[in-house]
C-alpha cells in the first residue's frame, strides 16, 4: 500500500481496466442472449410448424445453422423461412462448446440428436487448446449416421448489429464499450474455419 503513491497505482489502474472490459463483455453478451431468446421460438415448435406448411420452397442440399442456444430456433433460420420461404432438405442446428480440458477425443467431440426427417441437433465440443474447426468436426457426425458433404452444404450465420436505446439494458457508457468490443470480435467464418464460398450471412439489429 505504501508504494501506491510511488507508481504502484499504475498496475492497479491497468488491472481495473481489464476487469471492466471483461465484465462489460460478459454482461453485454448475457443481455443480448436473454433478449434474443425472448424474441425467439422453441426449435421443436418451429419444426412442427414447418411440417404443416404448404408454401415453403424446398432446397435440395444441407444447411448448417450455428447457434449458441440449442433449444431455440436460430434467428437466421427463422429469417430465412420468413423472407425467402426456403427450407433445405437437411437442416443441422449446430452448437459449439468449449470443454474444461485442453483437448477432446474425436469419439467425444460430436453428439447428434435427430429431431425429425429434416432436422438434427448437433453439439460439437472442443478443448480450450484446440482450433474450432467446424467442417472437420462435422465429418465425424457420419459415425452417428449424419452424413456430411461440405460441397453440398451452406453455412448460415447471424450477423448482429447493435443500436443504443435509452433506458434499456446497459448504461450508456457500457453500451458504447460493448458495441466497440463487438466490432473488434473475431469473424465467425474465420474462427470456425468455414469455407468463405459456402457461407451465407443474414443481418439482425438489436437495441441494447
Amino acid at each position: 500500500m505504501v508504494k501506491v503513491a510511488d507508481g504502484g497505482w499504475m498496475p492497479l489502474v491497468l488491472a481495473s481496466c481489464i476487469v471492466l472490459v471483461i465484465w462489460t463483455w460478459m454482461r453485454g453478451t448475457a443481455y443480448v442472449q436473454q433478449k434474443a431468446r425472448a424474441g425467439s421460438v422453441l426449435l421443436e415448435t418451429l419444426i412442427t410448424s414447418v411440417a404443416k406448411s404448404t408454401h415453403l420452397n424446398d432446397a435440395p442440399e444441407t444447411a448448417v445453422f450455428l447457434t449458441s442456444d440449442p433449444e431455440a430456433a436460430p434467428a437466421v433460420l427463422t429469417h430465412n423461412l420468413k423472407h425467402n420461404y426456403v427450407l433445405h432438405a437437411r437442416n443441422l442446428i449446430v452448437t459449439v462448446t468449449v470443454a474444461n480440458t485442453p483437448y477432446v477425443a474425436d469419439a467425444e467431440r460430436v453428439k447428434v440428436e435427430k429431431l425429425g426427417p429434416r432436422f438434427s441437433r448437433i453439439e460439437l465440443s472442443f478443448g480450450y487448446m484446440e482450433e474450432a474447426n467446424v467442417p472437420r468436426a462435422l465429418k465425424l457426425a457420419g459415425r452417428q449416421g449424419e452424413r456430411f458433404d461440405i460441397m453440398t452444404t451452406s453455412f448460415f450465420l447471424n450477423r448482429r448489429s447493435f443500436r443504443s436505446a435509452r433506458n434499456e439494458g446497459l448504461p450508456v457508457w457500457q453500451e458504447w464499450l460493448f458495441i466497440s468490443l463487438t466490432k473488434m470480435a473475431t469473424n465467425a467464418t474465420d474462427f470456425y474455419r468455414l469455407p468463405v464460398n459456402r457461407v451465407i450471412e443474414l443481418g439482425q439489429q438489436l437495441t441494447i
